[in-house]
């Protein structure tokens, strides 16, 4: 895990039309000058169809404290929105099987970032 809290995280950059532009700079970058970058988030829903939440860390730049969806990752460089979904899941928790039942609700442009929103159940 990096100390400084992924802030020194490589980024693809991509333009107005999500298309690679082939720079990579770190998130610190990307998010303090706008630049256009990719992310996926994850709604995962419990077998009585509730949704799973995640407090942010207090120390977190953007709301630090707050609630947040059940996984919210930027793509690494190189990597696709399913393969970023998948493993963040398994990374957070520990569903690897994720990455054969995530389906993708839609795509939106927030936040100077790309974002494939995916739902799963368990």
């Amino acid at each position: 895990m990096e100390l400084d809290g992924g802030l020194s995280e490589m980024l693809d950059l991509v333009d107005e039309c999500n298309i690679l532009t082939g720079k990579v700079v770190t998130r610190q970058k990307a998010h303090a000058e706008g630049l256009l970058h990719r992310a996926v988030y994850v709604l995962l829903y419990n077998s009585q169809g509730e949704l799973l939440l995640q407090q942010r860390h207090p120390t977190k730049a953007v709301c630090p404290g707050m609630w947040d969806l059940s996984s919210a990752e930027h793509l690494g460089v190189g990597e696709d929105y399913p393969t970023a979904a998948a493993r963040y899941c398994a990374l957070l928790y520990f569903l690897s099987e994720l990455i054969h039942r995530v389906d993708v609700l839609y795509t939106t442009r927030n936040m100077r970032q790309f974002t494939d929103v995916y739902m799963t159940a368990q």
